[in-house]
């Protein structure tokens, strides 16, 4: 009996070891066993405790797209000057004319550009018309330089620059200049910085009045007689037949000088658009210089003088008349 007993307490042993293993497999290699939610509410369900509620998955949002970035914003329209011809006055009482059309400013004319040359500072006139084209920038502003070339030799150039509003107003400078030779001398001319102002439409500008034409007869302060016309040669104004009857000078030893007759004739003495003109004449012995402005009313106003080194039986005089000054009106 007892061998009985104990091959049946084995037999017991064995049983158990087989279901305890078989209860407890041991898990897959690569395979993730899912562990269902948490239970939040229990209960009894045929007499066993089972899981009525359980809490609900967390699920990890989704990440937010980023928001698109607006565009950039669109940039106004450059600014347009009008297209159509300009016409403006320049402060030497003179035109500067031009064209604008898909933005370039082209078909410059210049009416007149005067400047100063030296030696001498005796006045020059020039009337231009000109080819190229300058762009114009957002702003309105165009800046060209011209190359000029003169027939009988020398160089020169003229700067625009000038800036023109959406209204059709237009402003700016212009600036000549030049160097030459004649009869052996170098001259250089400049004219300085030259504004001008106008525009098209109704922006557009009158032409300046000019000087007005025609014979002209004065007095000097000498109760001299002065006299000339003021014509137009070849589209420069000029006076002609310009005669003075004396000037009356003192000289160096004491002496005294009557210089007569002074009559140039048909030679042109060059008068700008503003009705300036400046005449220098020069060699080893003597200078003279004749200036006057003319204005729009018919009148003149001006100086006359005259140096001079007269040898007479082995003495040098020295004589000058000093500014003899003269008004002339136009008869």
């Amino acid at each position: 009996m007892k061998v009985v007993s104990l091959l049946i307490a084995l037999a017991v042993a064995g049983l158990l070891a087989a279901t305890t293993l078989a209860a407890a497999p041991l898990p897959a290699t690569g395979v993730t066993a899912k562990v269902p939610p948490k239970c939040v509410k229990w209960g009894k369900k045929n007499g066993k405790k089972v899981c009525l509620k359980r809490a609900k998955p967390k699920v990890k949002p989704k990440p937010k797209p980023k928001p698109t970035p607006p565009p950039p914003p669109t940039q106004p329209p450059a600014p347009t000057a009008p297209s159509g011809q300009y016409a403006t006055n320049t402060s030497q009482n003179s035109t500067l004319k031009f064209t604008v059309g898909s933005d370039a400013v082209s078909g410059f004319a210049v009416g007149e550009v005067d400047s100063t040359c030296n030696p001498g500072a005796w006045l020059n006139g020039n009337h231009l018309t000109l080819t190229g084209a300058a762009k114009l920038d957002a702003n309105g502003h165009f800046a060209i330089t011209f190359p000029i070339s003169f027939t009988g030799g020398g160089t020169g150039s003229l700067q625009v620059d000038g800036t023109i509003t959406t209204a059709g107003n237009a402003s700016g400078t212009m600036s000549y200049n030049a160097s030459f030779t004649s009869n052996g001398t170098a001259y250089t001319c400049s004219s300085g910085s030259v504004t001008w102002t106008g525009g098209t439409g109704g922006a557009a500008a009158t032409p300046p009045t000019g000087p007005q034409l025609g014979h002209y007869v004065g007095t000097t302060t000498q109760n001299s007689r002065i006299q000339f016309d003021l014509v137009v040669q070849d589209g420069y104004l000029s006076a002609i037949n310009v005669a003075l009857d004396e000037i009356d000078e003192s000289c160096t030893p004491s002496a005294t000088l009557a210089l007569t007759g002074l009559y140039f004739g048909a030679a042109p003495f060059f008068v700008n658009a503003s009705g300036h003109m400046r005449y220098t004449y020069a060699d080893d012995s003597q200078n003279f210089l004749l200036e006057m402005a003319i204005d729009s009313s018919g009148h003149a106003t001006g100086s006359a003088n005259h140096t001079v080194a007269i040898p007479s039986d082995g003495t040098t005089y020295s004589c000058a008349s000093g500014p003899v000054s003269f008004t002339a009106a136009r008869g």
